[in-house]
């Protein structure tokens, strides 16, 4: 190894490192700072395309930064589906309760909302950034800027000698950039994103670097996406916030998948979590030809029978009172705005007298506000997605180290992973923990 490493010292071809992160998100900057942690003496880079670190990072939860969740560890497996469990040791390595630590240790307090999410108390996506860069500063981990790879390579080591040439059993990273200066590494971690974004420098360029190290690559598609609705955006909905209703994809009159939480109304569909977690379900299913719709239900607390008695109670005492102050006591948490939507679609006199209203537009409105059937045409496009499915196959990565099984000293952190989770701080929590999981082990066997 002694040898090995003067070798490395010596060569007069470009830069040698012990470990080079290539992507200077959160995966990549937390493998670097985990790296240093466990091997206080290794030669750790960050090779980032763009002039600054943490572009994307500061776009998540609306510049606020939900950078975990505040679920147990098992909740927290099972949101990334049935193959979560690939990261339990990742998770197990550095959990939630660690990276919020972590933070707190260095001066930035959570803020914890009643959907388990957790933002800087501060509300500010700089904040976690700036702490991020403040500790790769401290520790001493360099960052190279304006370093676009080309291209990454295995790179045999030579031994000379007075009487030959002679090629050593060992190999060193060549990573080439596109204008042709390059680093060495011993090891590479690949922390370079997804595709969505592409203007904060996740271009997918990482995938085509696994792919000529020898890794298949899982199709692409768009997740955390909105749909895109033909029918929602003729209705003159857009800007109306709906709080914790219940979202359907309905395929042949079976619900496919359903998600609680907020909604928006856009220009163009839906968007806002219950929304975005259902995008890639409708994505692959429209590409694999199935008939889709969403269904929303504005009022997931009561059952038609629950709203029928509620109406019932209410028009007893108060059938005096015009029919849309009637259901808006029963739909407490709908906007007004939407409320007198709904009177408008179902063309139905919203000032006529509770006890005058026919029982017909009674269950009309019933069932509008509980099984709002719509069709979708799809989703936004996957440059526009807050995070991209598909990518390095879990199969081909140990989860004990998150190592490449197909490239010695490879190893993969964040979203060029394939499995991915919902929103609310899912995703980032995968990218710190995988990203320390592989700075770590990494770091270990040098």
């Amino acid at each position: 190894m002694d040898n090995f490493k003067n070798i490395l010292e010596s060569s007069s071809d470009g830069n040698t490192y012990d470990i080079a992160v290539i992507g200077g998100g959160p995966a990549g900057i937390m493998a670097a700072i985990s790296a240093k942690e466990h091997k206080k003496n290794a030669k750790v880079v960050i090779i980032e395309k763009n002039k600054n670190l943490g572009r994307k990072l500061l776009l998540t939860g609306n510049g606020r930064c939900n950078f975990t969740t505040s679920l147990d560890l098992k909740e927290l497996i099972n949101s990334f589906g049935k193959r979560g469990r690939f990261f339990f040791e990742a998770f197990n390595s550095f959990s939630n309760k660690d990276l919020i630590e972590f933070f707190k240790s260095r001066g930035v307090l959570p803020g914890y909302e009643n959907d388990y999410k957790v933002f800087p108390r501060d509300g500010n996506s700089l904040t976690i950034l700036n702490c991020l860069k403040k500790e790769l500063l401290k520790i001493n981990i360099d960052v190279v800027y304006d370093f676009e790879v080309r291209c990454i390579s295995k790179y045999p080591i030579m031994e000379d000698s007075k009487t030959c040439k002679k090629e050593i059993s060992k190999e060193i990273f060549k990573i080439i950039s596109s204008i042709n200066t390059h680093i060495f590494s011993k090891k590479v971690i690949l922390a370079t994103g997804g595709l969505s974004y592409p203007q904060t420098g996740s271009s997918g360029d990482g995938y085509e670097f696994a792919r000529s190290l020898g890794h298949d690559i899982i199709q692409f598609s768009p997740s955390i996406i909105p749909i895109i609705s033909r029918y929602l955006s003729s209705l003159g909905l857009q800007g109306i916030t709906l709080k914790k209703i219940d979202l359907s994809v309905i395929s042949d009159g079976k619900t496919v998948k359903k998600e609680t939480g907020d909604l928006i109304f856009t220009h163009f569909g839906i968007s806002g979590p219950a929304a975005n977690n259902l995008g890639n379900i409708i994505f692959r299913g429209l590409n694999k030809g199935r008939d889709l719709s969403c269904l929303i239900d504005l009022c997931p607390e009561l059952t038609v029978e629950d709203f029928i008695k509620k109406y019932e109670e209410l028009r007893a005492v108060s059938s005096k009172k015009e029919i849309n102050t009637i259901i808006k006591m029963i739909l407490k948490n709908i906007p007004n705005e939407l409320l007198l939507k709904i009177f408008s679609i179902l063309k139905i006199d919203m000032h006529q007298k509770t006890g005058n209203a026919a029982k017909k537009d009674i269950l009309r409105i019933i069932n509008f506000s509980k099984n709002f059937i719509f069709k979708t045409e799809g989703t936004l496009p996957i440059r526009e997605a807050i995070i991209t499915e598909g990518g390095i196959p879990v199969k081909e990565i140990n989860p004990k180290t998150m190592e490449s099984r197909i490239a010695d000293n490879l190893y993969f952190a964040g979203e060029v992973i394939e499995i991915q989770g919902p929103e609310g701080g899912f995703n980032l929590q995968k990218a710190f923990s995988t990203g320390w999981l592989a700075g770590k082990t990494a770091a270990l066997d040098i």
